[in-house]
């Protein structure tokens, strides 16, 4: 699902069972992956429990380093509600998942690993690291920006994006931070 805060609104409860009643009508349709609200817990127990093994339960964190949020203009979900989501999901059986971003400005590899250490602390069976994506038309994206914080990014190629098509071949590529005035590339290839 394409939604970056899939379970944010009432809406998303009904989507989730409509897609409940897809599965169980396909004989193919059996995973969904999508990107979980960051910053609430209302609807999120009731989708995961719609959904049930076709998708891993999601908290972003992003990063545990309160400097480096605000920097970007992020916020994590409250600790408090942090708390009631895992002890849910855990009494349920399930394993949580954790988004961190790698690279955001004012991150060093020293935060970045304090973030690691705090995101096991927090119970978390799966992290899904992923790099900054200079994505058109955000704010990290813009030229200040890049310049503020000493961005440097390359190209790389997306996953699972290439085909042949009228004996062309086609690549979809993404521009991604592989480095900031915090976090050297060096660093950066190191993690």
């Amino acid at each position: 699902l394409v939604d970056a805060n899939f379970g944010q609104h009432r809406r998303d409860v009904e989507i989730a069972d409509a897609l409940r009643v897809a599965m169980i009508r396909s004989k193919t349709f059996s995973r969904i992956r999508m990107n979980w609200a960051k910053n609430s817990s209302r609807h999120t127990t009731k989708i995961a429990a719609l959904l049930g093994e076709a998708s891993e339960p999601m908290v972003a964190l992003q990063s545990l380093d309160d400097e480096v949020l605000a920097k970007v203009k992020r916020g994590n979900i409250k600790i408090e509600s942090l708390r009631v989501l895992q002890d849910h999901f855990e009494k349920e059986g399930r394993e949580t998942q954790t988004d961190v971003l790698v690279g955001l400005p004012g991150e060093s590899l020293s935060s970045h690993f304090k973030t690691l250490r705090g995101v096991f602390d927090h119970g978390f069976m799966g992290i899904n690291l992923n790099q900054i994506r200079m994505l058109p038309g955000t704010e990290m994206e813009m030229d200040d920006t890049r310049a503020k914080f000493g961005l440097l990014t390359k190209h790389r190629m997306v996953s699972d994006t290439w085909g042949i098509y009228d004996k062309t071949l086609v690549v979809e590529t993404e521009e991604s931070c592989v480095g900031s005035d915090d976090m050297s590339f060096d660093d950066m290839m190191y993690l």
